[in-house]
């Protein structure tokens, strides 16, 4: 009974998750396809505790025109226990805003502090990831409290688990909210399909479609995953 009633969950948050991408994404169309490329590098220092390093760089169109980039790293602490992860660190972000009122860009530098706490379930063949995260953000002009809360699920497809050899769709949507005007900054909601090729290294492609306050945008979105 109790694993009839698991396959039942899984099923049951997989559809709710896969009707929820195709409500937001059906929503409106944006009229250029961005690209965004993502690379993340973990470092294991101990068994609980390591170093997490990624980059992203995105474009308003697929081969040109810089919307972009980010640095950021961070130190995290695991209590396995509760399968939770602890997490601190910073981000340095340089972007470029299009004018509302013409084409002319916008350049801005950003400097992140943040706070994060990740833990995650499992629902027969479903990993489903909760991820909150406060972010300080620096500008010379002002500075705001964001904060973000995300919701992952992975599927393998070829496979009962997640491991070495495994296809798996990842989806994910993520809410960010400011503590200023306006308080709504974005929602983000990404569809991937992934490779598990080892412990410590996967690929992830697939498309980012994200809401902002006067906008929309969809981007192709390559992600590059190794641990060590």
């Amino acid at each position: 009974m109790a694993n009839s009633k698991i396959r039942i969950n899984s099923k049951f948050y997989l559809f709710f998750i896969c009707f929820l991408q195709i409500s937001l994404t059906s929503y409106s169309q944006p009229k250029t396809l961005g690209c965004w490329l993502n690379y993340n590098n973990q470092v294991r220092l101990s068994n609980n505790t390591g170093f997490i390093f990624d980059y992203q760089f995105r474009n308003y169109t697929f081969i040109h025109d810089f919307e972009q980039s980010i640095i950021r790293g961070s130190i995290y602490y695991r209590i396995k226990k509760h399968n939770l992860h602890l997490s601190a660190g910073a981000a340095y972000a340089n972007t470029s805003k299009y004018n509302a009122q013409n084409d002319a860009k916008i350049n801005t530098d950003e400097n992140r502090l943040f706070q994060q706490l990740l833990f995650g379930n499992q629902f027969g063949r479903i990993s489903i990831n909760h991820r909150y995260r406060l972010e300080q953000r620096y500008f010379k002009v002002q500075d705001i409290l964001r904060f973000r809360y995300s919701l992952n699920l992975q599927y393998p497809l070829n496979k009962r688990e997640i491991v070495p050899g495994a296809v798996y769709l990842s989806l994910s949507n993520e809410i960010f909210i400011n503590n200023k005007t306006p308080n709504f900054d974005r929602f983000r909601t990404i569809g991937e399909i992934g490779y598990f090729i080892s412990p410590s290294f996967r690929v992830e492609s697939g498309l980012l479609w994200q809401i902002l306050e006067n906008s929309n945008r969809c981007q192709i979105r390559l992600s590059k995953v190794t641990n060590h």
